[in-house]
């Protein structure tokens, strides 16, 4: 009886078929890093736009009126953070800040109210331009722009049929266009 080995032919033709597989491996583990890398970006790009639009519905909130708006735009004054001026101009501490037409002490329609003077307000408008959902802050002689949103597909405002107000962001993710959106309205009166 003869040991018999490996031919040089057999040798050559399992490596082969060895480094086919592993190449086949190596392919697969390449793709599937790209769509777990792909994947993460997209979970923080929607994590970033539900976090922007949280941080617009919060500011809405404490609107003290909301301006028309411009196609693309959603504009509305603010009280600036900045100032620290009494909400009642002047100050009157026997009036109550009560809404209520019959309740005593509150504000009947011949008192005097001035909520702020328009160095204490800011307008506030959000924006789309490049792919970007912009903030723009603007006071008496100065406005910064800054970005809410990036890589987004649009950004529109419209209005449902109770009346009430939602900004929406689309963006891209796993192929498809997303519109996301967020009902807001002011809680001051």
């Amino acid at each position: 009886m003869r040991n018999r080995g490996f031919s040089l032919a057999e040798t050559l033709i399992t490596l082969a078929l060895l480094a086919g597989a592993l190449g086949v491996m190596a392919s697969l583990m390449a793709s599937m890093n790209r769509l777990h890398r792909n994947s993460d970006e997209e979970e923080q790009r929607l994590a970033l736009v539900l976090h922007g639009l949280e941080m617009m519905r919060a500011e809405v909130e404490e609107a003290t009126q909301i301006l028309p708006t411009v196609s693309g735009q959603y504009r509305f004054t603010k009280i600036n953070p900045s100032t620290d001026t009494l909400i009642q101009s002047p100050a009157q501490p026997q009036i109550r800040l009560v809404y209520a037409a019959d309740a005593p002490g509150a504000l009947a329609p011949e008192d005097t109210w001035n909520a702020r003077g328009s160095s204490d307000l800011v307008t506030i408008s959000y924006s789309f331009d490049q792919g970007n959902v912009l903030r723009t802050a603007s006071i008496p002689g100065s406005q910064s722009t800054s970005v809410l949103c990036e890589k987004a597909n649009g950004f529109r405002v419209y209005q449902d049929a109770w009346g009430v107000d939602h900004l929406e962001i689309s963006v891209m993710t796993g192929g498809l266009l997303r519109a996301i959106s967020a009902a807001v309205g002011s809680k001051l009166p």
